[in-house]
């Protein structure tokens, strides 16, 4: 299901340009808590791009996309993949009459938190020649404007670096998140030492 759904949704937006554009799309699907979903994806050439998508079609939505990141000029900017951190707000009232704490009354509301948008920036897959790299910009809205930490805009080549090549690691990236009950995973490939194999790596996220 989740491969047929990406490809209705790049068939939708892309038919009128070549094949080969579309071959070199990385996307990945954005469920937002209210149950909205968007189609966020980004090739070599023109940056990352979120578009609304129908539920019941899994066809986008608008022929508008909303471009949240680019690198002007040059360079690679690929594989994106947002997440949500939620924002718990406490709100506390009591009677006038009586400030004692057994009769406060506690309530707990979710309210928009900060998206995060994680990319992968230049060359992947030639071993540890690999120039690939993780970048990461984030926003109050899902549609942007993505700040680096200096709060500089993502749609003029600006993110914040989140893993190069270090050690014996070469090239990470292609990223993605998972939820686990230890925290949030991030999970991404690379390639180690002197060998010509990508491998699958994990390495918790603190936010």
């Amino acid at each position: 299901m989740h491969s047929a759904f990406l490809s209705l949704s790049s068939r939708r937006l892309f038919e009128p340009r070549q094949r080969a554009d579309v071959e070199q799309l990385v996307r990945s699907l954005f469920v937002s808590p209210t149950g909205s979903r968007h189609l966020v994806w980004g090739s070599y050439w023109s940056g990352i791009f979120l578009g609304n998508v129908d539920a019941k079609t899994g066809l986008l939505s608008s022929d508008k996309p909303v471009n949240l990141a680019a690198r002007p000029g040059a360079g690679v900017i690929e594989a994106p993949w947002l997440y949500e951190v939620r924002l718990d707000l406490f709100l506390v009232s009591s009677p006038l009459s009586c400030l004692a704490e057994s009769q406060l009354t506690r309530r707990t509301l979710q309210r928009d938190g900060i998206y995060y948008l994680f990319t992968s920036w230049d060359e992947c897959c030639k071993g540890t020649k690999s120039t690939y790299h993780m970048r990461v910009a984030t926003s109050r809205s899902l549609e942007g404007p993505y700040l680096d930490s200096d709060g500089k805009a993502a749609l003029e080549g600006h993110m914040t670096l989140l893993m190069d090549s270090h050690d014996e690691v070469y090239g990470p990236g292609r990223q993605s998140l998972l939820e686990d009950d230890d925290g949030v995973l991030l999970v991404y490939h690379r390639y180690f030492g002197t060998g010509s194999t990508g491998l699958l790596s994990l390495n918790m996220l603190d936010f």
